[in-house]
């Protein structure tokens, strides 16, 4: 924590939890299937739109209001999350992307002692971060790894459960994005083409 101004701001919550269904960065295996929940890459993209706000941007209004706001009111996953507490479904860890999808994956390889792959073809993107992105020539895939602050929830599951995630997931956006990988504290990207790509240096978030 740092603050140029010296203004700090501490949010403490306090609650209860089922510790049978509570969720931490340990846990993930070899072999299991990586989940997120909604899209990735908004915020950082939002968060670009409001630093360079004298720029024209090639875009329609809406969709620059809309990823503006996706940065300054993320949604807070709490439905999907009780879901996830509440079904049978052997979740052997989870985390929030706070730091950037990549960071905060390397966090449960860390905590697991697992490596894992990305699949840069299954990557959530809203249509408007695709719209904004494609027309103005940034890279997509980039900001969706990278960008964080979407706060959405990044979670790794058995694959027998496969089924029963896409079933009870029917009406919301939960997508299957990756697999972890019996390497120790590896990242790899899948391309377009197949080919595979190791992150060797983490652009998201560093804490102190």
């Amino acid at each position: 924590m740092a603050s140029k101004k010296g203004l700090f701001i501490n949010i403490v919550l306090l609650g209860q939890t089922n510790p049978s269904r509570t969720f931490y960065r340990t846990g993930a295996q070899a072999g299991d299937l990586i989940y997120t929940t909604g899209t990735l890459g908004d915020s950082a993209l939002g968060l670009k739109l409001l630093r360079s706000r004298r720029k024209k941007w090639n875009a329609k209004e809406s969709d620059l209001k809309f990823l503006i706001k996706r940065h300054l009111q993320p949604t807070a996953r709490l439905k999907e999350s009780r879901t996830l507490a509440l079904s049978a479904m052997r979740i052997t860890s989870m985390i929030d992307v706070s730091d950037g999808l990549v960071q905060d994956l390397h966090h449960i390889c860390q905590s697991s002692k697992v490596g894992a792959v990305l699949y840069s073809r299954s990557l959530p993107q809203s249509k408007a971060f695709q719209r904004v992105s494609s027309s103005n020539e940034l890279n997509a895939n980039e900001l969706a790894l990278h960008g964080g602050e979407d706060y959405e929830l990044v979670f790794t599951l058995n694959p027998q459960d496969a089924k029963k995630m896409e079933k009870l997931f029917q009406k919301s956006q939960v997508s299957c994005i990756g697999e972890i990988l019996p390497t120790p504290d590896s990242v790899f990207i899948r391309e377009a083409d197949g080919k595979l790509k190791p992150v060797k240096k983490l652009q998201g978030y560093q804490h102190f």
